[in-house]
């Protein structure tokens, strides 16, 4: 097993041990994790994301993906990920995630 994985293992234990209920799936990066020639940062996950599992993903990866093509750089290169790895999310006033 090799450092991120560790990383993400612990990661995905600690907050399932918040969030038994599993309401709270992990996106971690993608792509290069060595010497990418590229390392994009994005901020949080959105549905999309969550959804799949993946950075960049819904629309933003597909304006991501145009602008790397335009640039000459395949995504296959880079590293993306987001500072923030769980999509935010807020309570309605009956306790519901809205």
């Amino acid at each position: 097993m090799n450092p991120m994985q560790r990383y993400q293992r612990e990661c995905a234990a600690f907050f399932d041990q918040l969030s038994p209920e599993g309401r709270c799936p992990l996106v971690f990066g993608d792509g290069l994790i060595d010497r990418p020639v590229l390392m994009l940062i994005g901020e949080a996950p959105g549905e999309q994301e969550t959804l799949q599992g993946k950075p960049f993903v819904g629309k933003a990866g597909r304006n991501l993906t145009a602008f790397l093509e335009t640039v000459g750089l395949d995504r296959a290169q880079l590293y993306v990920s987001n500072v923030v790895k769980v999509r935010p999310t807020k309570r309605s006033a009956a306790g519901g995630i809205v």
